[in-house]
């Protein structure tokens, strides 16, 4: 064991909760749901997922409509997360994460199964909380095996890009939206850009996790992973043309998941 009687910066120190990660998310006023297990409520009999509550941000996710005790914890290593199924809508949803949709970033850790495919991963939808359902839009990331989408419903911005990441091995990815343009980031790799029309997402919106919807169909879009983290940071755009603040933000995810994966 090494001892030092110098004074180490908060980043030096192994034990500090998060590395500081918590208190940057803080400032930002972004959510942060974690994987841990103390951030986690469950039905008393079937053990099952009926909250996962914020480490940062005031705001909890709470199973979608058609999730009727499907989502159950997963352990990978010293992580917690959600273990989604194949086909069962084990999804949850914060509702109202944002009042004007059009430029936020959103961000998942994640185990892609070493069979199977993750497929729904995140989704920032206008139809519930925005109010006006026929004319709303929702925007998903999904991994389909080898093959990350980014792309809305009503075809006005997509992206797509190759996975690196082995299956079975944590996988982060960023997603930025700042009006008509779209970027995507797996881990600490290539930026990658595109620019559609605006999607039309001026209004407030839910935070779907593992599932687009309140919908009882489109199963074939649920797939099978364990999803760790997700971060949410409203009006800040990470990835896209940023000032200090975003870089910032964009620095202490990638520390934060060097440090923890």
């Amino acid at each position: 064991m090494l001892e030092t009687t110098a004074k180490l910066p908060q980043g030096a120190l192994l034990d500090v909760p998060c590395h500081g990660f918590d208190e940057t998310l803080s400032r930002a006023r972004a959510i942060w749901l974690r994987g841990q297990v103390a951030q986690f409520d469950l039905d008393k009999q079937s053990k099952s997922v009926i909250g996962w509550r914020a480490l940062v941000g005031d705001m909890t996710a709470v199973p979608t409509e058609p999730n009727e005790q499907n989502t159950h914890l997963a352990t990978i290593g010293d992580a917690t997360g959600l273990q989604c199924i194949t086909a069962e809508h084990c999804g949850l949803v914060v509702p109202d994460i944002i009042e004007d949709a059009s430029l936020f970033t959103m961000a998942i850790v994640y185990v892609p199964p070493a069979e199977g495919e993750a497929r729904t991963l995140l989704t920032l939808n206008s139809g519930y909380s925005g109010g006006d359902s026929k004319n709303a839009n929702y925007l998903f990331v999904s991994d389909g095996g080898g093959m990350i989408t980014a792309k809305d419903t009503k075809g006005s911005i997509e992206l797509n890009t190759p996975a690196t990441t082995a299956p079975g091995q944590p996988r982060l990815l960023t997603v930025s939206l700042s009006r008509d343009q779209l970027a995507v980031q797996e881990n600490m790799g290539a930026v990658h850009l595109a620019q559609g029309a605006v999607p039309g997402f001026q209004s407030r919106a839910d935070l779907f996790i593992a599932a687009r919807s309140h919908r009882k169909g489109l199963k074939k879009t649920l797939g099978s992973s364990a999803i760790l983290d997700v971060m949410f940071w409203p009006r800040q755009a990470l990835l896209l043309p940023r000032g200090p603040a975003d870089k910032a933000q964009h620095i202490a995810l990638q520390r934060y998941f060097l440090w923890a994966y």
